[in-house]
């Protein structure tokens, strides 16, 4: 074989060697020590304790950040066959439309930095699913349902951050629940559990929520209605309306949680349901929180007839622990983002990042921070500079620009430890048409005008000569 030939078969075999590699793979050996299975499973408690995700199947690895398409998540995701799904690439996957998980499925981002946008995901009358170390970013609806008798689910060290509705809703007889370690911070109504008064078929939910970091949110931590939900190990920080809330008979066993800066950590009394809730707590910690109270213990369930937890006591060493473990591993920095003034859902202003706004109009700016993963990354204080020359301080602002045109807007956040943090955005400011449209009416009048008087007087003048 001459060297041309042979050099012409290296070729060939390389490239498809490397066709071979772009293609999304199942059957191969998932063998990274740091992502085995085991360790992952090893983490479940609670009433999702039983959920084997895609145990059972192949390895199906995601190769594209694509909406769509083999290779990408919802490809995955929607495929009928058990599958553990994990991440080859990093990066942002924008959904044009929410993702329908089908059963035994695990979607495992424990190799990767993966942000879902756009739309969420929909577990909807499925069973044995996991979602682990997500990041939901920004989205219309919710983040995830759980919804239709779904079942044996567990999420885990996700983040959650500014969707239109709900982070995670549960409803419709969803049950054996799990969800552990995660964050939740820049939104309103975080968890709903119960959506309906009249659906009595959610007598059957039973959720367990431990570990997880609520930072600055509103309300709904979670908000129930019927079933059994298990709070323990969670740190409330700055909950802004009401911290857990529960009403039509539901019962919440609230143990070892902290509370930090909460006003108000129960409400028995919510949307007008005809029937309040239970609540039995058990060695919580509140700092410069309103102490609370039990309502009708003797309602709620006990942890030990359904499983067994470990309780860590609710102490500075255990809020240091979950603001260092909680969500996802991977870095996100302060931003600074807008509320669109028609983006009001459910009572909640969704701010995504569209900065474009006609003259005369203000503008609210608000500076997105991640939860502290120390005591030294705890906000001192922000302080803002509009590019015009004007200026403000807080987490959320308002401002009104003078002058068409564009500006840089800087966000300048200091931390506990002395270091600032910077964020910007440009923010556009523009005519409207219709003004533009008014300023040329009035200006082809002026000058209709002004002929008209030239003409007159030039009229007036030829008959004095």
């Amino acid at each position: 074989m001459s060297p041309r030939i042979d050099r012409i078969a290296v070729i060939l075999n390389i490239s498809i060697m490397l066709i071979l590699l772009s293609i999304p793979t199942i059957n191969q050996a998932y063998n990274t020590s740091t992502s085995s299975f085991s360790d992952l499973l090893s983490d479940r408690i609670g009433f999702g304790r039983y959920s084997i995700g895609g145990l059972h199947g192949d390895v199906y690895y995601v190769t594209t950040l694509a909406d769509s398409g083999p290779g990408s998540l919802r490809y995955a995701a929607e495929r009928p066959e058990p599958l553990w799904i994990v991440f080859r690439v990093s990066g942002v996957i924008t959904l044009r439309s929410p993702i329908r998980v089908s059963s035994y499925k695990t979607i495992d981002g424990r190799n990767a930095s993966i942000t879902i946008t756009g739309n969420g995901l929909v577990l909807d009358g499925v069973s044995h699913v996991i979602l682990a170390y997500l990041r939901f970013d920004t989205g219309d609806g919710d983040a995830i349902q759980i919804i239709n008798g779904a079942h044996d689910i567990w999420v885990h060290h996700c983040d959650f951050v500014n969707w239109g509705d709900g982070l995670i809703d549960i409803t419709r007889g969803a049950t054996n629940i799990t969800v552990s370690w995660c964050r939740f911070w820049s939104h309103n109504k975080v968890m709903l559990i119960g959506a309906d008064p009249s659906d009595v078929m959610d007598e059957a939910i039973q959720v367990t929520i431990h570990h997880n970091f609520f930072y600055e949110t509103i309300q709904r931590h979670p908000r129930l209605r019927f079933g059994k939900v298990d709070v323990y190990n969670n740190y409330y920080y700055r909950c802004q309306s009401y911290c857990i809330g529960s009403t039509m008979h539901g019962k919440v066993l609230a143990e070892a949680n902290i509370f930090e800066e909460c006003a108000n950590i129960f409400q028995s009394s919510l949307g007008g349901d005809p029937e309040g809730g239970y609540i039995k707590l058990l060695g919580n910690l509140f700092l410069s929180s309103e102490l609370c109270e039990s309502v009708n213990p003797e309602e709620v369930f006990r942890r030990e007839d359904y499983y067994e937890a470990f309780i860590e006591p609710a102490s500075d060493e255990l809020k240091l622990k979950i603001m260092a473990y909680a969500g996802c591993p991977s870095p996100v920095n302060p931003r600074i983002m807008c509320r669109v003034p028609d983006g009001e859902k459910s009572g909640h202003p969704m701010y995504v990042a569209e900065f474009a706004i006609p003259l005369g109009e203000s503008i609210t700016l608000y500076a997105d921070i991640p939860p502290p993963r120390s005591l030294s990354e705890w906000v001192e204080s922000i302080e803002w500079d509009f590019g015009d020359g004007g200026s403000a301080s807080g987490k959320t602002v308002e401002h009104t620009y003078g002058m068409p045109g564009s500006y840089t807007v800087k966000a300048f956040i200091k931390l506990r430890d002395g270091t600032v943090a910077m964020a910007t955005a440009t923010v556009n400011v523009y005519i409207r048409m219709e003004l533009i449209a008014g300023i040329a009416l009035v200006s082809i009048v002026t000058v209709s005008s002004i002929i008209l008087l030239k003409r007159r007087k030039l009229g007036s003048l030829a008959r004095l000569a």
